[in-house]
This record gives C-alpha cells, sequence and structure tokens, in this order.
C-alpha cells in the first residue's frame, strides 16, 4: 500500500512493525519505508521514530532516514543531523557513518570521481551471514604492534568482521589481512598505501602480498590525527569469501573514570594503555589495608560499571561485571581482603578495564599487584606542649627504617606529646596515661584524646644531663 501511494494509514502500520522485536520483520518493515511513494510522509514517519526511549527503534528509524537521505531528502539528512546527540553509543556512530557515506557521495557527484566505495547491497548480503558457518577465519596484521595477527571480531550490527585502530604519533597505519593467521594466506591490495577512496583491485589469499598494504591516514579524506579511531571493515559474501575492505571513523573513545575510598569517591580518569589495549589506574593502598571502587562511564554515576555483589574480586568469579547503570550502591571491588591480593598498606596496585573485541563494551576488571611502593610513606607530626601543641613533622631515618624527632628543652619541668598520622587526628599513643619510653604504643587511632608521652617521668630521664631529645618511631609494614 506505501509503495502504491496508500499514504499515511499504511506508513503509520509500518511504522509500527518497524518497532517489532524481531530483527527481520523489523529491517522489512524500515526497507518498506524507504520504498514508500511519497517520501516525504516516510521522513516524518521516521523521524517521529527518532523520539522513542528505545534505542533499537531509533536505530532502524535512523537506518531508514539514511537510505531516504542517499535517495536526495535534505529532511532525511537532518533527522541524521539530530542523532549525532543522541545518548545511544550506536546511534551515534551509525549517524556519523551515514553523514560521511552522504558526504563523500555528495563530492564524488562534484568531482566526478567515486571517493567511497561501499557496496551498500554487499553490506546488507554480509549482515545476514551468520559467521560461525564461514570457512575462513580472519586475522589483521599492522604497524601498530609490529605486525602481529590478531583476530578480526564479527560486529553483526554491520554484518561484516571489524578491528579498532587508534592512530599513534604518526597519525597512519598500515595493514593487511590473514586467513586463519597465515601469511601463505594474505589478503592484500594490488598497490602501495591503498584506500577506499581511490581504485584498488583485492587480492589473495597468497604469499605475494609483501609491501602491498591498506594504509589508514595517509589520504586527505581519512582526516587523520594522533590519537584518532577507527574501525577497520572486511566484508564477505554468503560462502565467507572477502568481498571488500573499508574503514571508517569512530567517535572520540569514550571516558572512564574511577572513584574509591581512597579518593574519598572522587572521579578520577583512567589513561587507555594501547599497548595493553586497556583501561588503567594506578593506586596505593592506605592505612585500613584495603580499598574499594566502581567505574563512571563518562563520570557518570547513572554509568555505573560494577561487580553484582559487594566486595567483588577477581579471585572469586562467583559475581559478574555489571552495568553501566544506575543500580551500583553499596556494589564495590575490593582490593585487599582476599589472601592472594596480598595487599597492605603502602602496595601500589594497577586496576584495569578491558572491553571487548570491538572496543565498544566493558568486558572485565581485574587489578595487578605492581611493588610495594618504597617513595610511599606515611607522614607523622610531633605536636607538643613545649610547642604549644603546634604540629611539627618527623623525619624519614631510611638507614634506621624509622621516623625521628629532635629537639631541646630544659631539663626543669614535665613535658608531653602526642604523635600523629598524616596531621589528622589519628594518634600513636602510650597504654598508660603519662607513658614513657617503657610504655606499649598504641594505635593510630583517635582514641587517644589527653594520653600523652610525657619526658622526665622516667628514672633514666632524671638521671640525663642531656637537654637534646630525640624522639623515635619505629614503624612495621602495614603501620
Amino acid at each position: 500500500c506505501a509503495r502504491a501511494g496508500g499514504g499515511e494509514d499504511a506508513l503509520a502500520a509500518l511504522g509500527a512493525w518497524a518497532d517489532d522485536a524481531d530483527s527481520l520483520v523489523g529491517q522489512v518493515a524500515v526497507d518498506a519505508v524507504c520504498s514508500a511513494e511519497d517520501r516525504g510522509q516516510a521522513v516524518g514517519a521516521m523521524r517521529a521514530r527518532l523520539e522513542s526511549s528505545n534505542w533499537r527503534v531509533r536505530l532502524r528509524a535512523l537506518q531508514a532516514l539514511a537510505s531516504l537521505a542517499e535517495a536526495g531528502n535534505e529532511d532525511a539528512v537532518l533527522g541524521i543531523e539530530d542523532c549525532r546527540l543522541d545518548n545511544d553509543f550506536w546511534v551515534r556512530q551509525t549517524a556519523e557513518e551515514a553523514l560521511r557515506v552522504i558526504r563523500d557521495k555528495e563530492l564524488a557527484r562534484r568531482t566526478g570521481s567515486d571517493v567511497y566505495r561501499v557496496d551498500s547491497d554487499a553490506a546488507r548480503r554480509g549482515s545476514s551471514t551468520d559467521p560461525t558457518c564461514l570457512a575462513n577465519n580472519y586475522h589483521i596484521a599492522g604497524t601498530w604492534d609490529g605486525w602481529k595477527a590478531q583476530p578480526l571480531a564479527w560486529d553483526e550490527r554491520f554484518g561484516c568482521y571489524a578491528y579498532v585502530v587508534v592512530l599513534g604519533s604518526s597519525g597512519w597505519a598500515s595493514f593487511q589481512l590473514l586467513i586463519d593467521g597465515d601469511w601463505a594466506k594474505c589478503l592484500h591490495p594490488d598497490r602501495v598505501d591503498a584506500n577506499p577512496h581511490e581504485d584498488y583491485i583485492l587480492c589473495g589469499p597468497d604469499s605475494r602480498g609483501h609491501g602491498f598494504n591498506w594504509t589508514l591516514g595517509r589520504h586527505e579524506l581519512d582526516h587523520a590525527a594522533e590519537g584518532a579511531c577507527y574501525r577497520i571493515r572486511l566484508f564477505v559474501d554468503r560462502h565467507g569469501a572477502a568481498e571488500h575492505v573499508d574503514w571508517v571513523d569512530l567517535p572520540e573513545r569514550p571516558q572512564y573514570y574511577i572513584t574509591g575510598t581512597w579518593n574519598d569517591w572522587r572521579a578520577d580518569a583512567m589513561v587507555w594503555d594501547s599497548g595493553l589495549e586497556c583501561y588503567r589506574y594506578s593506586m596505593v593502598i592506605g592505612s585500613k589495608g584495603w580499598e574499594s571502587f566502581q567505574i563512571l562511564l563518562q563520570g557518570d554515576w547513572n554509568k555505573c560499571l560494577h561487580p553484582t555483589c559487594n566486595d567483588g574480586n577477581i579471585h572469586c568469579k562467583s559475581h559478574q561485571l555489571s552495568g553501566p547503570d544506575a543500580s551500583g550502591h553499596g556494589k564495590n571491588w575490593t582490593i585487599g581482603r582476599h589472601p592472594l591480593d596480598q595487599g597492605w598498606e603502602g602496595v601500589r596496585y594497577t586496576v584495569r578495564l578491558f572491553m571487548d573485541e570491538l572496543q565498544e563494551k566493558a568486558r572485565e576488571v581485574d587489578w595487578v599487584r605492581q611493588e610495594e611502593f618504597q617513595p610511599y610513606r606515611r607522614r607523622y607530626f610531633v605536636v607538643a606542649s613545649w610547642h604549644n601543641w603546634e604540629a611539627r613533622e618527623m623525619t624519614w631515618n631510611e638507614e634506621c627504617q624509622r621516623y625521628d624527632f629532635e629537639f631541646q628543652c630544659r631539663r626543669q619541668g614535665i613535658k608531653s606529646f602526642q604523635i600523629f598520622k598524616d596531621n589528622v587526628w589519628s594518634a600513636v599513643y602510650p597504654d598508660v596515661r603519662h607513658g614513657n619510653r617503657d610504655s606499649v604504643a598504641v594505635g593510630p587511632d583517635d582514641k587517644g584524646h589527653d594520653i600523652n608521652w610525657t619526658i622526665r617521668k622516667s628514672p633514666r630521664d632524671l638521671h640525663s644531663d642531656v637537654i637534646s631529645y630525640r624522639i623515635r618511631l619505629c614503624v612495621c609494614r602495614g603501620r
């Protein structure tokens, strides 16, 4: 009916089918909308569905708008532009790709050259291919890791194999594709520095590909720069044979933040490690001997990554990574409470967040014990009567592995003091009031109020003619 000019009623019915949970039914409905006689009504129906709370509905509407935009409908292009601000990663990415196709086709129309060579029919055929039935196992090898063969991941969304690359300081990267990771089964172009913006022939699989690489970043249409992120794509036919290679630039890599007990639950940015292909963050265990944390996507507490239980740890597999969502309250990872962590105060750990093969979803969180961080020392302060109870910092004695504090005072009178850790009210104090050097040290904690160390209360102090003293605080690991 829509093709025959059935009007709004037919398009409304197709729009409802486009929302169907079955992906095939939804796709058929979207294709029917795109072929409707009244393109203006079709665009209006699809743009209305961009307001849906279901990202799949918005995504199908966007795909329909992309087809209508390629047919020259400017209102469809405006709808795609709106999707660049969508809160779903897939929708934003699809919008960016659709706009790039439109720009490249417009440039081809103006210049008379074919600068964008994706065969949409082939891509659609690839989307119906079951990767588990394909005969070939595809790998990629490139300059970014010394030409090590890495498996390509099947991207069901776009119906292709894919691999994400982040450009280094050179601003470009070259690569070839391998079947089963075998260099004797190399897929390569017929020219040096081939790219999707210029004609080339896809060759192989064979062993004659030396020096004939695809190169990403050297053509001006790649808009390449250090840190730019691209998805390399390999489309295959129904038999699993390579059919087309291209790449698309991706939105800026999402930023993850870590928040925990050591920083009063403040969000600190994690760093992307291109060598390990993970986000990482280094932290040091504090005085409690353990630390808990969560991870936030874009620093948003409503997009929290967390375990499915409290005190999740890498040594117990009974929990799973959950999120990003707003349901993480009270569900933390905890480092140091499990014996296998070997954690105590002053030990450094690196927390790592690994993504899936397409570098889009969080896959695993773990941590690695680095070392007992020697430069890390607690700070201790003497608060004494002879200094009007003003805090004076003690000095670390590396040779004797202790803290020292030297002072001078008159022989007459009683001198009292306390020792505070990190200049907060967490005191090291004697086990009795007016304790001396024969007393047992207690703490550090907040229970030492008015329980002071006292000089000249010991018989050894009374017979001393020395007016200079050194207070010595010996510490053990974890204190």
